[in-house]
């Protein structure tokens, strides 16, 4: 599978009922489970190779269903990511040195744990198994071969979402209906480099990662 920024950052524009998926992503986006479930769905249909589409925010109970583990993974992820500085201050004794450090992990991290949250979403969409989302030598695995495209994309997206909040500050109004469009082309992005690489990882067959019918 080609990954192609340009594509996915156009796919929603083509959808004739942009502005009502929009409207209605950014208002439920107060409510993660409600947007979380509706990302899977995107993820879901990426790993299936479907062409991409903005879902219908239909089947209100199903999206509400997967939001909640979506909910679960992200809250375990961003747990694991806010221990790591814990810990170092744990750790080191030298105040001067914790931050430092801290702030480099700070600044880094979100390169690493991005590509991984994603991995571990679309490990969970493609077997319907919480377990699989937390396989890290599996994570790691994936991450490994597809590492260039992970931390490119990570970078424009962390980039993208400091430079919006710098330029487009006075129109926070408009925060929520960008930041769901954000998540949506983020989700199909990673999802496409997800299929691609994990074709590549031995002993790793499509049948594993595939969406259960």
């Amino acid at each position: 599978m080609k990954v192609n920024l340009v594509d996915a950052l156009k796919f929603p524009l083509k959808d004739k009922k942009l502005l009502k998926k929009l409207f209605l992503g950014g208002i439920l986006s107060v409510i993660p489970f409600f947007s979380g479930g509706y990302l899977l769905r995107i993820m879901k249909a990426a790993i299936a190779k479907q062409k991409p589409v903005l879902p219908e925010w239909d089947d209100w109970k199903g999206i509400f269903n997967d939001g909640i583990w979506f909910v679960i993974i992200i809250l375990a992820y961003t747990i694991a990511y806010l221990f790591v500085p814990v810990l170092i201050g744990l750790l080191i004794k030298y105040k001067v040195i914790v931050c430092f450090v801290n702030t480099i992990l700070l600044t880094a991290l979100p390169l690493v744990f991005l590509p991984a949250i994603f991995i571990g979403l679309c490990l969970y969409t493609g077997t319907s198994q919480i377990s699989s989302a937390f396989q890290v030598k599996k994570i790691i695995e994936i991450f490994k071969k597809g590492l260039n495209e992970y931390i490119v994309i990570s970078i424009i997206l962390v980039l993208t979402v400091v430079i919006v909040n710098s330029v487009f500050r006075p129109l926070f109004w408009l925060w929520p209906f960008g930041g769901f469009y954000l998540s949506v082309v983020m989700t199909r992005l990673y999802s496409e480099i997800f299929i691609k690489t994990v074709e590549e990882v031995e002993e790793s067959p499509m049948a594993q990662v595939k969406p259960k019918k």
